[in-house]
């Protein structure tokens, strides 16, 4: 019932959905604006006489005497009747008003709590490139989502890219043991300032003295392979026809990585 309670469809000439709501002041501007709240229909009396000799002709006469207009409101039972009709259609639409209210508070709690998990995120975010997350610890979350770390053009604060690295990479791995975290640190040798970014991420990685730092600079821009091993800050370098440092864009392999390619940009 309080699905139709209150409402109306106008019949006759125009059209269309009417409330019990706007009645009295229908019937105000028509006196003959009438409401019949046993087929909740709605129009002047004559459009209403019509519509019921067209559908309910056999009852027209119980049915107009119950109808809402002025002429029939001044008898108390249809008074009473109307009155009834108009306090729940009240009640309805103050319970709509306050759902719809209620729904505007829950979507604007919704929204500040994403924003405010979008912050928290943030903020984790920046963290990252904080001292207060080491580098190693970042290296370490690298490798738990199976990935590794470039750091070709690390920089600043900044502790490279996280990537997925292709088979046919030419991207140069800083440990050759698979067993140690820069395994997953990588570079890319084809990059003229591939050593700087190298330099300034195990400046942050802590363990290497400005001596090792030299050392290792110096053998990725030779194009010299590199195999550091962590926690030890040794390491060892030795010349690799295979690392050699590139040369000529002929040499390129038509199948290396286009990410690779953008490196050298």
């Amino acid at each position: 019932m309080t699905d139709v309670v209150g409402k109306y469809t106008r019949v006759g000439q125009t059209k269309g959905p009417l409330t019990i709501g706007g009645a009295s002041k229908k019937m105000n501007d028509d006196s003959t604006f009438t409401y019949v709240p046993d087929y909740h229909v709605a129009g002047t009396l004559s459009e209403i006489k019509e519509w019921l000799g067209e559908n309910h002709p056999d009852q027209m006469a119980s049915v107009l005497k119950r109808a809402y207009n002025l002429k029939n409101l001044k008898t108390g039972s249809v008074k009473k009747s109307f009155d009834t009709e108009v306090s729940k259609w009240d009640k309805i639409r103050l319970e709509r008003i306050k759902t719809r209210n209620e729904e505007k508070n829950v979507n604007l709690l919704i929204l500040v709590e994403l924003l405010k998990r979008y912050n928290d995120q943030r903020k984790d975010g920046m963290a990252l490139d904080t001292k207060s997350h080491s580098t190693r610890d970042y290296v370490s979350e690298t490798i738990r989502l199976d990935k590794v770390l470039d750091v070709t053009t690390v920089s600043g604060k900044l502790k490279g890219t996280r990537l997925v690295l292709k088979q046919n990479s030419v991207k140069k791995r800083l440990s050759t043991v698979d067993s140690d975290p820069l395994y997953h640190v990588v570079y890319n040798p084809r990059n003229k300032e591939a050593h700087l970014g190298v330099r300034c991420f195990l400046n942050t990685y802590d363990g290497f003295t400005d001596e090792q730092l030299d050392l290792v600079s110096t053998a990725v821009l030779d194009g010299n392979e590199v195999s550091i091993e962590t926690p030890d800050i040794g390491f060892q370098s030795h010349k690799s026809p295979l690392t050699k440092r590139f040369t000529s864009p002929l040499r390129r392999d038509n199948d290396n990585s286009v990410d690779d390619l953008l490196d050298e940009l």
